[in-house]
């Protein structure tokens, strides 16, 4: 699940979760925007889904009214007035001096594989992924892998068998400011 990584204080940071709807980054902390209310600088998801199991569910936007102060997206200059698509590690700077930064990953967790879409392959054993089959989604590359007792193909190994992601369940490895 895509989440923020909000600055309580100089480099410390804390998570917060996107679920569905919009969010107030303007608000202190930043949280759900009020029903039929508008925030100067508002995190909204699209409603559009994909159909293929490695690719994200949906998309955010960075909304910014006309009358919103000066706020930088990566280093430039976010036009008043402007929609953005963001993307894994945007960081958005407040007028107020405060950053965050957007995140795609989510942390590696056993899931009943969706088995939508194009067939899928589990990279480390070759085996087709069954809809429905315990499975683990890597929060680097996003390819799904078995993880059952008689697959633990996720934890078979140190690494995940595409892009080298650290494959410990209790301490998932995801991107976060932190390593800046």
């Amino acid at each position: 699940m895509p989440h923020l990584w909000i600055e309580d204080s100089p480099c410390e940071w804390a998570a917060l979760k996107l679920g569905g709807g919009s969010l107030n980054l303007t608000a202190s902390p930043p949280g759900r925007c009020a029903e039929n209310a508008a925030a100067p600088v508002a995190l909204c998801v699209s409603s559009a889904k994909s159909d293929r199991p490695n690719e994200s569910p949906s998309a955010w936007f960075l909304l910014s009214s006309r009358e919103a102060a000066t706020v930088w997206v990566n280093g430039l200059p976010y036009s008043a007035g402007a929609i953005r698509l963001m993307r894994h590690r945007d960081e958005i700077r407040l007028p107020d001096g405060r950053r965050i930064f957007f995140s795609e990953e989510s942390p590696a967790e056993v899931a009943p594989f969706p088995g939508v879409g194009d067939r899928a392959v589990c990279p480390r054993c070759r085996l087709e992924l069954a809809q429905g089959a315990a499975s683990v989604r890597c929060p680097k590359c996003r390819v799904h892998h078995h993880q059952s007792e008689d697959r633990p193909c996720w934890t078979r190994t140190a690494a995940c068998a595409v892009c080298g992601a650290d494959t410990d369940l209790e301490y998932p490895s995801v991107w976060s400011p932190e390593e800046l």
